[in-house]
This record gives structure tokens, sequence and C-alpha cells, in this order.
């Protein structure tokens, strides 16, 4: 490389440009100042980049599908996932929740269970469930005697009027069940009431 031309390269100056008019005009010739590689985008790399977001649009949605999402998870099947084959006993456990809501996009709830939250005698956890929703598992809530008091409140989402179930997990192994079924109504049911 001769002495003219790194010079040239090392000023900014591109050797391979063409003046602007501007430049002819105040006589400087073609000097142009480097630009960012981030800047330069030639037709091949827009094209590469573009058909690369097309297909990531295309098929990102269906790649973030899971393959058993097919088949949909029954409350039964989750809370075996949770508690293994013990068959629940009903009783020890109150779960409070409005008779119906409209829309169904918060419903409020609290969950008990009777117990004298003793070393002995304690509820280690409570899983709360949502029979007809895409996925069952609503909350699952964990307790020490420390505790004091084996409750919890919280809000879900009901897609559709349902029986929700309350499971809660004891010390010594036994299992206790409690239901309530709350009834959606249709949001447009609210419009008419103001």
């Amino acid at each position: 490389m001769t002495d003219d031309r790194r010079s040239r390269d090392q000023r900014g100056v591109r050797p391979d440009s063409h003046p602007c008019p501007e430049q002819v005009a105040h006589g400087d010739g073609p000097r142009f100042e480097a630009r960012s590689p981030l800047l330069t985008t030639t037709r091949r790399t827009f094209l590469v980049a573009a058909g690369a977001a097309v297909l990531a649009a295309r098929w990102l949605p269906f790649a973030a599908i899971p393959a058993q999402a097919a088949e949909r998870v029954t409350w039964e099947d989750a809370m075996k996932a949770l508690i293994g084959e013990v068959v629940p006993a009903p009783g020890r456990i109150a779960l409070q929740m409005p008779e119906q809501d409209v829309g169904g996009e918060m419903v409020p709830f609290t969950v008990s269970v009777d117990s004298r939250m003793l070393e002995s005698d304690y509820v280690k956890s409570v899983h709360v469930f949502a029979t007809d929703n895409p996925r069952p598992e609503v909350a699952s809530f964990f307790f020490s005697p420390l505790a004091g008091r084996a409750a919890a409140s919280s809000r879900m989402r009901l897609v559709t009027t349902q029986e929700v179930v309350a499971v809660a997990e004891m010390s010594d192994g036994s299992v206790f069940l409690g239901r309530r079924r709350v009834v959606i109504l249709p949001a447009v049911a609210q419009a008419g009431f103001n």
C-alpha cells in the first residue's frame, strides 16, 4: 500500500468513494468520514435479516408450545403430581369465595385449615386448583408451625363457571380437600345494572 493511500485511509477517507456535489463545488475532492459498520447495510444483509424475522415470527409461537400441551392436564392429574397417590378426605379445610363473579378476571379467595399448628400436627401446604381452567394449578401456600395459623388469601382468574378445589397436606401425611362452586357471569351483564 502506498503512503498516499495509507494516509487517506487513516484520515477516514474512503479511496473508492465518489465526491458529493458540495465537495466538487468547493474543490475539496472525495472526502468522506468513515461510517459505522452498524449503519452500513447492504441489500443482502437486509434481505437475510428480513427473511429471518419473517421465519421467526411464523414459527416462534409454535416452538414455544411444549409437545404435551396438546393434551389438556386435568386438575386431578395436577393434584397427583403435587401430593402423590394419597386420597384426600373431606373436611378441615374452608374455602371462602363469592358464589358468583362478573367476568371472572379477579376472583378473591381465602383458604384456611383447621389446625392447632403444633410441631406434632401442622399444615405443610395448601394447593388451590380451578377445575375448568386451561392450567388448573392456581396457587400453592406453604406453612410451618411458626405460622400460628394456616390461612392465605389471594385472587384468581376463572375462565368459566366451575368448581374451585383446595387440598391441604398435613405434617402426618394426611390430606384434606374442600370445594366451592363459582358462577361466572358474562361481563355484559354488569352494564345493565349501572
